[in-house]
C-alpha cells in the first residue's frame, strides 16, 4: 500500500475520533456515563469476537490476565474522560486528552527504564504549558451538561459555578490523559507476548464488564424507549465507527506508514475535536483556547517528529541522540 493511501486511512480515523468527542458530549444528555461506555465497549467486544476462533492459541491464562490489566486501564481512562466531558466542552476535552502522546515516553521510562530524550521532556513541558493556558481567564458561560449538576448535587450537595465546573472537568480529563498513556504503554509491553488482536478483544471485553458493573451499582438505568429515536444514530456512531471502523483504519494506516508520521496524523483528532466543537456547539473560541491549542498540537508534533540523519548532519548537530532520538 502506498503511503498516500495509508495517510487517507489515518486521516479518516482522526476525523472519526475528533467527531466522537462532540457526539459523546451530546449522548451524555440522555445516558449515564457508565451505561454509555458499557454499550460502546460491548459492541466493540462483539465486533472483535471472531478473534476467539482465529487466534485460539493466544488465549492462555497469562494472556487473559494481560487483557484484564489492559481492559482495566482502558475503562479508567474512558470513564475519567467521559466524566470530564460532563463538566467541560468537547473541544477542550479533546485538547487536554491529547497529553497522553507526550506522556507515553515517561510511562515507558517507569516500566522499561528507558530514559526519555531531551526532546520528549521539552515537548512534555510545553504541552502542560498549553494545558495551563487553556485554564486561564474567567469562565462566564458553563459548558457543563445538566447531568454534571445532578452528579455534584448527589455527591457533594452543591451546585458548582461555571469556573468550578471547568476546573473539575480539566482535572478529570488530565487524569484520563495520564491513564491513556499508561494504557498505551502496557499494550506496548504486553503485545510482545500476546498478539494485538486478542489483546484488543480482551480489553473491550473487560472494559465492558467494568462499565456494566459500575452502571448497575451506581447508576439508574436509562429509559431507552423514550430517547432511542434521538440517540440511536449517535450511539451507532461511537459504538461502530469510533470503536471498530476507526480502529481498523488505524491498524491499516500504522501498518503501512512510518510510525512517527502515523502518530502525528492520529494526534490530529484533538485538533479536529476542538474545531468541530467550536463550529457545531455552543463552545466559544477564546484567545487562550486558540493559543493553547497551537501549543499543545505543536508539542505533540515535536514529540513525534523524527529528522533524518542526513538532515542532522547538514544542520551541524553533533549529539543527535539527545535531541532527536
Amino acid at each position: 500500500m502506498k503511503k498516500s493511501t495509508a495517510t487517507i486511512f489515518l486521516f479518516a480515523a482522526s476525523v472519526i475520533w475528533g467527531i466522537s468527542f462532540m457526539v459523546m458530549k451530546s449522548l451524555l444528555d440522555y445516558l449515564p456515563a457508565n451505561h454509555l461506555l458499557a454499550y460502546r465497549f460491548t459492541v466493540g467486544a462483539v465486533g472483535l469476537s471472531f478473534v476467539l476462533f482465529t487466534y485460539k492459541k493466544e488465549f492462555t491464562p497469562k494472556a487473559w490476565l494481560r487483557g484484564l490489566a489492559v481492559g482495566a486501564c482502558m475503562y479508567v481512562a474512558f470513564i475519567l474522560q467521559t466524566y470530564g466531558l460532563l463538566f467541560i466542552g468537547s473541544g477542550k476535552n479533546a485538547l487536554i486528552t491529547a497529553v497522553y502522546v507526550v506522556l507515553v515516553p515517561f510511562i515507558m521510562w517507569i516500566i522499561k527504564k528507558k530514559r526519555p530524550t531531551v526532546r520528549s521532556v521539552i515537548a512534555g513541558a510545553v504541552c502542560f504549558g498549553g494545558i495551563a493556558l487553556l485554564s486561564l481567564g474567567s469562565v462566564k458561560t458553563s459548558n457543563a451538561s445538566p447531568a454534571a449538576n445532578e452528579l455534584t448535587q448527589q455527591l457533594l450537595g452543591v451546585t458548582l459555578t461555571a469556573g468550578q465546573c471547568e476546573a473539575v472537568g480539566t482535572v478529570l480529563t488530565l487524569m484520563s490523559g495520564v491513564m491513556y498513556a499508561v494504557h498505551i504503554a502496557i499494550v506496548n509491553v504486553f503485545s510482545e507476548k500476546t498478539h494485538v488482536m486478542p489483546l484488543t478483544f480482551m480489553q473491550y471485553l473487560f472494559a465492558a464488564m467494568f462499565a456494566w458493573i459500575a452502571a448497575l451499582m451506581f447508576e439508574k438505568a436509562p429509559n431507552l424507549g423514550e430517547c432511542f429515536s434521538e440517540i440511536w444514530l449517535s450511539l451507532l456512531y461511537v459504538s461502530v465507527l469510533s470503536t471498530l471502523v476507526a480502529f481498523t483504519f488505524q491498524n491499516i494506516g500504522v501498518g503501512n506508514a512510518p510510525p512517527a508520521f502515523a502518530s502525528i496524523i492520529l494526534c490530529m483528532e484533538s485538533l479536529f475535536g476542538c474545531i468541530l466543537s467550536i463550529i457545531f456547539t455552543s463552545e466559544q473560541l477564546t484567545w487562550n483556547i486558540a493559543v493553547g491549542a497551537v501549543i499543545i498540537i505543536g508539542s505533540i508534533v515535536v514529540s513525534e517528529l523524527r529528522i533524518k540523519e542526513k538532515n542532522i548532519q547538514k544542520s551541524g548537530l553533533q549529539n543527535s541522540d539527545d535531541v532527536l532520538e
